[in-house]
């Protein structure tokens, strides 16, 4: 019996590829108010060439699978499932060396396994065909949003929020038979 949920069009890596794009674009926001444990290697960056991998690696289990059309959604979910305690179990292990790394990791990890998995899914299921090209251009935007934004956020308390001011300028005019400007620092005064 042939699987009618695959459009002929829609190549299950080029999915997965779109789907681990968006997944990327919304693991890179989540990052940025989160406080990292290593800014070297856990930056924007890092989350957006790792959100495309799972996306790579999405399109192609779910085109694996394709032998078990019965149960290609049901064993597709349990694989990120078990991919996401597998990296619980790591960050877990990781946090006697790394300090804040269960902080980090599971709410970032949760949310791109999980975008990824339900909108490979969604996609897969349309009857219309997902261009390549469209796959490759949301992928180029989501590694150059990461690698644009990876130096940006990481506030201490894990809040976005701007830097704070170190002083404020106001201009003063006198007028004592000649005009003069003044620069006041209103931290002083």
């Amino acid at each position: 019996m042939p699987d009618d949920t695959v459009p002929r069009g829609s190549p299950p890596i080029a999915v997965g590829l779109f789907a681990g794009s968006i997944a990327a674009m919304v693991g890179i926001i989540l990052n940025l108010p989160l406080e990292s444990p290593s800014d070297a290697f856990l930056n924007s960056a890092s989350v957006g060439m790792a959100s495309l991998a799972v996306g790579l690696g999405a399109g192609v289990l779910w085109r694996g699978l394709g032998r078990y059309p019965r149960h290609r959604m049901t064993i597709f979910i349990v694989f990120f499932e078990l991919i996401l305690a597998l990296i619980i179990l790591v960050a877990a292990l990781g946090e006697a060396y790394i300090e804040r790394s269960l902080t980090y990791i599971i709410p970032v990890s949760a949310t791109v396994l999980g975008v990824t998995c339900v909108l490979t899914i969604a996609l897969m299921r349309l009857k219309s065909a997902l261009p390549w090209w469209l796959a490759s251009l949301t992928a180029a935007m989501a590694l150059g949003v990461g690698l644009a934004l990876a130096g940006q956020g990481d506030q201490e308390d894990g809040r976005l929020e701007l830097p704070p001011r170190t002083s404020a300028v106001a201009l003063r005019f006198h007028d004592g038979g000649r005009t003069v400007w003044e620069l006041i620092d209103n931290e002083q005064n």
